[in-house]
């Protein structure tokens, strides 16, 4: 049945591109001008159903049952906080909220509703498709996270383009696809990639006792990507500012992964000048680190005042101040893993982290000088509180204070060719009670090699 319907959408699809044929300003130009939602929801619907197909093939033990009663069940109840992997929830529902998202935006629907569409394309899944349990944590995650990943997907693939088709397919295959489909590509994005930067790493990490590893070699590597400048920056379309930092190490026994996606919802400058550039703005981030001592997820929403002053040819000063609310964090029970307790069974099958929400404080100081070199400092603490439905188990409730420090040196070598230093120290605090039971810290020291493009 489900097979069916799939091929229903396609058909439906298929002619829906074919009946344009005459609409000689979609084919002929080299982008399609119109919004196209009827193709934007029957590829939700088709993405929706490549994941049902897929997890019944490939990791359902048993075929996911759905029906009309399942669907009905699923809205009277009431949904909850689930217990699937942290690389599923975390990783995965973003990635495919992202390609709910990329229907709307390859299809020349704006941000809002794009996200509206993920969104949609959520809730078809949580309360039909993946069957008798809804997951509330999932239906946050997937659009919101989604749309973060979704835009800047769409706004790089159409950024390296012109220098690697391949790689643009790569990055949004849903944007590939309608243009193969179409013959053309959707409105470009406003905007361009501001600096892009790669890295190799090797140095080594540093773990407290409660990890029993110290002074472990590793090697590494990273990306940093900023879409627009974000100093000074006045929004001419709902995220259109970003940066992306992708950052990954790994030694013989332990591995180290975290990804920071933030952007600017909305930026307004403040009375710019020559030698100056101030802006406040809403911030929508979404970051991942995926450590072997500590793994965290953060969704959050925030303020942010950032000024540049002075030329970064001579002497050039940035900062940023921030205040966020976290308002769905997952974070690991370290106890648990470390006796990898992978389900945990007190009262009930229990996945080794919680969910959580409280306030964030994030600051960045960044000083370029062409002589001195460039010198980068960036901090974010906050405080965490157990959602209380997330578990039933009193024992698992317990608070958490997290804080994160990168700082970093580096020099020019010649031509766009850079050597720094960078180390980066993160510190995790967990309470029941007001009472300390828990700590965790990560502190990796990397010689790098960076890339300047």
């Amino acid at each position: 049945m489900r097979r069916k319907v799939t091929l229903f959408f396609v058909f439906l699809l298929s002619i829906n591109l074919f009946s344009q044929e005459n609409k000689k300003s979609i084919f002929l130009n080299s982008q399609a001008q119109v919004k196209d939602y009827f193709i934007a929801a029957s590829e939700m619907i088709m993405v929706d159903l490549f994941v049902y197909d897929f997890n019944n093939l490939f990791l359902s033990s048993k075929p996911i049952q759905t029906s009309f009663s399942v669907f009905k069940q699923n809205l009277s109840s009431p949904w909850i906080f689930d217990n699937s992997s942290f690389k599923r929830n975390q990783l995965f529902h973003p990635y495919f909220g992202a390609l709910y998202f990329l229907s709307g935006r390859s299809n020349n629907l704006n941000f809002t509703e794009s996200f509206l569409l993920s969104t949609m394309g959520s809730f078809l899944w949580e309360a039909y498709l993946e069957g008798p349990v809804s997951s509330l944590n999932d239906f946050i995650t997937t659009p919101a996270a989604g749309a973060i990943t979704g835009e800047i997907l769409h706004r790089l693939s159409f950024s390296v383009y012109d220098y690697s088709p391949f790689l643009s397919w790569v990055l949004s295959p849903v944007d590939g696809i309608n243009q193969l489909l179409r013959n053309s590509r959707a409105i470009t994005p406003r905007g361009k990639i501001y600096s892009f930067s790669t890295s190799i790493l090797s140095g080594f990490s540093i773990y407290d006792a409660t990890y029993d590893s110290l002074l472990t070699p590793g090697l590494g590597a990273a990306l940093n990507v900023i879409y627009n400048n974000p100093y000074g920056h006045a929004s001419k379309e709902l995220y259109d500012q970003f940066t992306l930092d992708l950052y990954y190490s790994f030694w013989p026994e332990n591995q180290l992964f975290k990804m920071n996606m933030d952007g600017l919802l909305y930026s307004i400058p403040i009375y710019p000048t020559e030698k100056a550039l101030s802006n406040i703005a809403v911030s929508f981030d979404y970051n991942v680190l995926y450590g072997s001592n500590i793994t965290l997820s953060n969704s959050s929403l925030g303020l942010c005042l950032m000024q540049s002053f002075g030329d970064k040819e001579k002497n050039q000063v940035n900062y940023c101040v921030q205040t966020d609310f976290v308002y769905l964090s997952t974070s690991d029970i370290f106890y648990l893993l470390k006796n990898n307790n992978t389900n945990y069974e007190k009262p009930f099958k229990q996945a080794p982290y919680t969910y959580k929400y409280g306030p964030e404080i994030k600051f960045s100081f960044e000083f370029f000088n062409s002589l001195f070199g460039n010198l980068s400092f960036k901090c974010a603490s906050e405080y965490l509180f157990t959602y209380k439905n997330s578990t039933n188990d009193e024992e698992l409730k317990t608070d958490l204070l997290i804080f994160t420090a990168d700082a970093s040196y580096e020099h020019k070598i010649f031509n766009n060719y850079y050597g720094g230093i960078r180390n980066l120290f993160i510190l995790k605090n967990e309470y029941r009670n007001s009472i300390q039971i828990n700590r965790n810290i990560i502190n990796n020291t990397d010689l790098y090699i960076k890339i300047l493009y």
